[in-house]
């Protein structure tokens, strides 16, 4: 498997193309799924599955500290419902999005 392959997949507008779904991604860049697996898991050490959900975190963030509210923002990045998306961000960040937005408020000029 080429490095290359791999390499074009690292884009957070090919995460969003594919759904944030690993199956999705495969048949983007004309590979099986276990071809995928493989490698990920050879040239990052993670499962194309953990990457997504890494870049759909990435894309939460963003739009958390643009002001979204959080079920908008499930809804946008293909959550079923809020709870899914509330407990997978905490599992990835070990916050809250409503925490990470405290934290990540920018700041009011005075």
């Amino acid at each position: 498997m080429e490095l290359s392959v791999i390499q074009k997949s690292l884009n957070e507008h090919i995460a969003l193309q594919a759904l944030y779904n690993s199956q999705n991604l495969a048949k983007l860049l004309s590979l099986s799924q276990r071809q995928l697996q493989r490698a990920y898991r050879l040239h990052l050490g993670i499962s194309p599955q953990k990457w997504l959900i890494s870049q759909r975190i990435n894309r939460a963030k963003l739009l958390l500290i643009q002001g979204k509210r959080i079920k908008v923002i499930a809804a946008e990045l293909g959550y079923t419902n809020a709870s899914y998306f509330c407990i997978q961000f905490k599992a990835e960040t070990g916050l809250t999005p409503s925490m990470f937005t405290q934290i990540n408020r920018p700041v009011a000029k005075v």
